[in-house]
Formats: structure tokens, sequence, C-alpha cells
């Protein structure tokens, strides 16, 4: 399966909203 950069930025925006979720779920919970 070939993939392009599109592919790679929509993981990587993916990715961070991910990592944003949690740090905001840490923030609340402590």
């Amino acid at each position: 399966m070939r993939c392009g950069g599109h592919c790679i930025s929509e993981l990587n925006i993916l990715l961070r909203n991910s990592l944003l979720e949690s740090t905001a779920l840490r923030g609340l919970n402590s």
C-alpha cells in the first residue's frame, strides 16, 4: 500500500490530538 505525505500528516494530527487529550485528562485527574 502506497502512502504519501498526506497520510503521514493525518497520522501526525491524530497522534497530536491523542496526546493533547491524554495530557488534558491527566490535568483533570490531578
